[in-house]
Parts: C-alpha cells; sequence; structure tokens
C-alpha cells in the first residue's frame, strides 16, 4: 500500500460535495450513511475510514463521476 498523506476533514467535505454519495459508497466500501455523516459533520471517522475517502478522492480528484 501506497503511504500518503491523509486529507483533512474539511478538504474531504470539499470534495465529496460535488461527487454522487451513492458511486463514492461503492467504489469505496464506505456506507453512504456513514458518508452523509462525515459531509454534516456529525460523525469522527475511524482512521482507516478516513484513509479510504482520502485514497479514492486524491484518485478522482478533477474526475468526473
Amino acid at each position: 500500500m501506497e503511504n500518503r498523506n491523509i486529507l483533512s476533514l474539511n478538504r474531504m467535505r470539499e470534495m465529496l460535495a460535488d461527487r454522487n454519495i451513492s458511486s463514492v459508497s461503492r467504489n469505496t466500501g464506505i456506507n453512504r450513511v456513514t458518508l452523509s455523516q462525515i459531509m454534516n459533520g456529525t460523525t469522527d471517522p475511524k482512521h482507516s475510514t478516513m484513509e479510504r475517502l482520502s485514497n479514492y478522492l486524491e484518485e478522482k480528484h478533477g474526475q468526473p463521476e
């Protein structure tokens, strides 16, 4: 596994704002409810969740869903 920096929660929220949550969920294996909670700031995600989401968002940055 590649060692990358994990994006901040605020940056993840910005990057998720224009994404299809169902598609992100399918591609990351993260539950849609969890993604919604991350976007709304109502959860403190596990490190592993942040790492998966960060990796996905960095790979897909600027690419359409």
